[in-house]
C-alpha cells in the first residue's frame, strides 16, 4: 500500500512538472511577440550625410524580418533580426562594378508598438572602398506612422491580424 501511495505520488509530480515545462515553453514566446515593436512598413532612415527610405515587408515571432531599401539608387534587400531592443540587419546589393557587396547594421529601439525609431546605430562592412571597413557612421531611422501596418506573427506587408 505504502508504494502504491509513493507510485501515485511520482505520477502526479511527473504530470506537474511536464505540464510547468510546456507552459513556460509557449508562455514567453507568446509575450515576447505581444511586447515586440512592430517593424513592419515604412522607414525613414539617415546615414552619414545620406537619406532614403525602407520597407520591412515581414516580421516574425522569432524576431527576424526582411525588406529593401529605396530609392533605386540605394536598392537593397535587407535580412535582419530584434533581440530586446537590439536590432541587427544586413543590406545586399550590387555595387556599380557588378560585384555584390554587404553592409551590416545594428541600433538600439526606442519606442513601442508601431511608434519606435532605431537610434544609436553604426554601419560596417563594404564602404565604397572596402568590403570589411570597421565602423564608418552613424544611423538612425525613424517608421512613419503614416502607412503602419499591425504586424501579426508572420505577416507580410499590408497584412492585418
Amino acid at each position: 500500500m505504502k508504494s502504491l501511495t509513493h507510485l501515485s505520488a511520482t505520477v502526479v509530480l511527473v504530470a506537474f512538472l511536464s505540464f510547468l515545462t510546456l507552459l513556460s515553453s509557449t508562455i514567453p514566446s507568446n509575450v515576447a511577440w505581444a511586447q515586440a515593436p512592430r517593424l513592419v512598413g515604412e522607414w525613414k532612415w539617415s546615414h552619414v550625410g545620406f537619406t532614403g527610405t525602407m520597407r520591412i515587408k515581414t516580421q516574425n515571432p522569432d524576431g527576424t524580418f526582411s525588406g529593401e531599401f529605396s530609392p533605386p539608387h540605394y536598392a537593397a534587400t535587407i535580412k535582419g533580426k530584434v533581440k530586446g531592443d537590439q536590432v541587427e540587419f544586413v543590406r545586399s546589393f550590387t555595387w556599380s562594378d557588378g560585384k555584390e557587396k554587404e553592409q551590416r547594421f545594428e541600433a538600439t529601439l526606442v519606442g513601442s508598438g508601431d511608434n519606435v525609431r532605431m537610434v544609436k546605430g553604426r554601419v560596417t562592412g563594404f564602404d565604397g572602398r572596402s568590403d570589411n571597413s570597421s565602423w564608418w557612421g552613424d544611423f538612425s531611422a525613424e517608421k512613419s506612422p503614416s502607412v503602419a501596418t499591425i504586424a501579426a506573427p508572420g505577416a507580410k506587408d499590408g497584412q492585418q491580424p
